[in-house]
């Protein structure tokens, strides 16, 4: 799966099980992204929530008959842009391998996730 084919769910998607089957058909195409994969997505995903800020701002706003800019702002879109910037810069270390622990019955052994 190329970084482009991320799925589309269009406004006429409105069955959640339709909208379900595409992210679990889009996840089981490309199980373990790379790192240049997913910068691309956090990018991607920064770019479009601020291209479309105004617009979720005026559905919350709309969704709660009348909520502050600034409260909407401070609420919603800036902790996931804090978020997005955090994991991109903390992403090598995030998907570098772990240890895990063992039960006694396989003392000796080791075992480390990799992403």
């Amino acid at each position: 799966m190329s970084i482009q084919n991320v799925v589309e769910i269009k406004n006429t998607d409105r069955n959640l099980p339709v909208v379900l089957s595409k992210l679990q058909a889009a996840y089981k195409a490309d199980p373990a992204p790379t790192y240049e994969q997913r910068v691309d997505r956090l990018s991607r995903l920064h770019a479009g929530l601020m291209e479309y800020k105004d617009q979720l701002i005026a559905a919350v706003d709309h969704d709660f008959n009348g909520r502050a800019h600034a409260e909407t702002m401070l609420a919603e879109i800036l902790p996931i842009l804090e978020g997005i910037r955090y994991y991109r810069k903390n992403l090598r270390k995030l998907m570098g391998q772990s240890k895990r622990h063992l039960p006694l019955m396989l003392l000796g052994a080791h075992a480390k996730v990799h992403y």
